[in-house]
């Protein structure tokens, strides 16, 4: 499997924001400021009343130093329930961005963390790849299948038309906040450029171990 881009690497802490600052220390004027000077974000919000629809005070394209050494971006969204950053690097490096961040801001604003705090951490790795493998070859069977709905259909070109897409969601019930795992071909894209997509609950290294495997599950 040929890693193309990392389309997303997110990473979501869920603490209660309010814990960390247990005596109300007024803090509102300065964090936005502290944040895009440290992170030199291209786009911040105006003051701490600027949010999104889903309450979250957005920085975006800030400026972070990765576990290689390489300068990557970052987004950063602050909710009162916890943390959600991105970058097109690793979920690796999306996790560092978050703890010297939080770190940061704690030792620079005499706040106070402790690990405990933490509620949950959740992953979501979106990729796009290359193989040679079709979904099509997972069961020997399915070519046949592809025939019969195109004969169905009232034509022969079967070549045209493959299984192209596989996920595993979460029972509904479950309610533990994962992103399911799917892996598809690339909307509107030809099949002759063999590009899929890909999205897991997973650090993006593991992510790639998995797909890896999978791949070997698709003969030939």
């Amino acid at each position: 499997m040929e890693l193309l881009n990392v389309i997303r690497a997110r990473v979501i802490w869920l603490l209660y924001i309010q814990d960390i600052n247990p005596h109300g220390k007024n803090i509102n004027v300065y964090i936005i400021d502290w944040l895009k000077d440290k992170y030199k974000f291209l786009k911040c919000p105006s003051s701490i009343y600027e949010r999104n629809e889903g309450g979250a005070l957005v920085f975006s394209d800030g400026t972070f130093k990765g576990q290689d050494g390489s300068v990557i971006s970052v987004d950063l969204a602050i909710y009162n329930d916890g943390f959600i950053a991105d970058t097109r690097s690793s979920t690796k490096d999306t996790e560092l961005f978050i703890e010297d961040a939080l770190y940061s801001l704690i030792k620079d604003f005499g706040l106070v963390y402790k690990p405990e705090m933490l509620r949950k951490k959740l992953y979501v790795s979106e990729l796009t790849l290359r193989t040679d493998r079709q979904l099509n070859n997972i069961n020997p069977r399915m070519q046949a299948f592809v025939h019969k709905i195109t004969s169905m259909i009232g034509t022969d070109d079967s070549g045209l038309m493959e299984l192209s897409s596989l996920s595993f969601w979460w029972d509904f019930r479950s309610s533990n906040g994962q992103s399911p795992f799917q892996f598809e071909r690339t909307a509107d894209i030809p099949f002759s450029e063999r590009r899929y997509y890909s999205r897991a609950p997973l650090h993006t290294e593991d992510h790639l171990s998995l797909l890896n495997e999978f791949e070997d599950l698709l003969l030939g």
